[in-house]
């Protein structure tokens, strides 16, 4: 549900269709001069626009991405369009006459409108589902009714005000837009706003409980008081080194600071060192310190069971190695992981990519791989051939192996929300060169 608000907001306000977009502009300038006309439009757009995407989905899912038509999308959406827009011609002409005669020539137009058109590719490219493409259509088609609205209204008000000549009609109405364009910037980060509070919601309700093993590891540990309190000392004159093979032993140490800072150090998932500094307005005793930095590790070892290549049992390991075409249902802290990548591998278009794996073992080796090995290789690498569905499933299409070690950040998210239970004023949290903190 959250992601659905937020891809409302996303759709409707900060890349809205009109201003952000720059689509629809035919329609946006030439039927915004009266707002009675504005209005028939954007209800016009609204009812054609979600009608649209609802069929052009449909067709893309079941059609033609199964016949393996893809490049006759375009026609094919066109033609969709067409014919919703035919139905609207003639419903209008019947209901509402004096309504089909202020639209005139824009009323048809709507068939060669980029913006439906365009919204109904950027639903098909972005692998919506069909609620999230209704979701976005709606409120898309919302968005240009709103903006369409609103700037006929202020063109209303400016036919009445001393504008200069050479600025009155088109130019005046193309200054308003881009002003309009301007104040719509402001709402730009209110979706990502909305989305982390979800993931913050959905990390303290849904905390990956330990194994019994881990538990007992990790309790032994923090009764050993003076061997932390040693290790602690010789962290503050050692080496990077030192402190590594330390880390590696105990798991975690703690080393007081000034100011009334403390650092706990961890072992991570990839054995890189995440560090928490803490700062308490009431400096609490070493053994309740060290019961927070075993809680620390707890969380980490938890993340450890889903995200560690490492370990031929952890979920990732076991994803990678599950077989093609079966739906496979993951925890959600490697669903969301799994999301994320998705969307910053569309977003780099496709540079950004967790199944390159294969690829970079072959070029770790001692042995340079051939052109032809590079090319088999490449067959398994490709995000595009993993499908991430409905409650918390995950469907690979083509065998593909997963390396989340370039989301480092999401271990500090989750140590962030850890951190919420401990009492300190102050927290920042390393994960690898990703900081995390709450903070200001």
């Amino acid at each position: 549900m959250i992601k659905l608000i937020a891809l409302a907001i996303n759709a409707s306000l900060i890349s809205n269709i009109i201003l952000t977009k720059f689509l629809g502009i035919c329609p946006f300038m030439g039927v915004s001069k009266r707002q009675s006309t504005a209005v028939g439009m954007g209800l016009a757009v609204t009812f054609v626009l979600t009608l649209a995407v609802v069929v052009t989905w449909a067709l893309e899912q079941y059609a033609l991405r199964p016949m393996g038509l893809e490049y006759l999308r375009t026609i094919v959406f066109i033609l969709v369009i067409a014919s919703l827009v035919q139905f609207v011609e003639i419903f209008l002409k019947k209901s509402a006459p004096a309504l089909y005669q202020a639209l005139g020539i824009y009323l048809p137009l709507i068939t060669t409108n980029c913006a439906i058109l365009g919204s109904a590719i950027i639903v098909v490219q972005n692998e919506y589902t069909f609620w999230e493409g209704v979701t976005f259509a709606f409120f898309t088609a919302l968005g240009f009714t709103l903006v369409i609205v609103a700037f006929s209204a202020i063109r209303e008000a400016l036919e009445m005000q001393p504008v200069p000549r050479v600025f009155k009609g088109v130019p005046i109405a193309f200054i308003t837009a881009g002003i309009m364009s301007l104040a719509f910037m402001g709402f730009s980060g209110l979706d990502k706003s909305i989305e982390k509070v979800a993931y913050a919601m959905e990390t303290r309700s849904t905390r990956k409980v330990v194994s019994v093993e881990k538990q007992e590891e990790i309790s032994k540990v923090a009764l050993k008081e003076k061997a932390i309190e040693e290790e602690s000392e010789s962290s503050a004159k050692g080496s990077t080194e030192n402190l590594k093979e330390n880390v590696k032993e105990r798991m975690y140490m703690i080393s007081p600071l000034k100011g009334g800072l403390v650092k706990i150090t961890l072992l991570s998932v990839e054995n890189f060192p995440v560090s928490v500094t803490l700062k308490f307005s009431q400096k609490p005793s070493e053994k309740e310190l060290d019961r927070i930095a075993a809680e620390f590790n707890r969380a980490l070892l938890s993340l450890s069971d889903v995200f560690n290549n490492y370990d031929p049992n952890s979920e990732v390991t076991k994803l990678s190695r599950a077989p093609v075409g079966k739906e496979i249902e993951v925890s959600m802290e490697l669903y969301k992981a799994l999301s994320i990548a998705k969307e910053l591998w569309r977003e780099s278009e496709g540079l950004f990519d967790v199944t390159v794996e294969p690829l970079a073992r072959a070029w770790k080796s001692e042995k340079k791989p051939s052109e032809e090995d590079i090319s088999k290789l490449r067959s398994l690498v490709g995000y595009e051939k993993v499908k991430l569905l409905k409650g918390n499933k995950v469907l690979k299409e083509a065998e593909r192996e997963f390396e989340l070690g370039g989301l480092k950040g999401i271990f500090a998210d989750y140590l962030l929300a850890a951190a919420d239970e401990i009492g300190a004023s102050a927290v920042v949290i390393d994960a690898g060169g990703d900081l995390r903190t709450n903070s200001q």
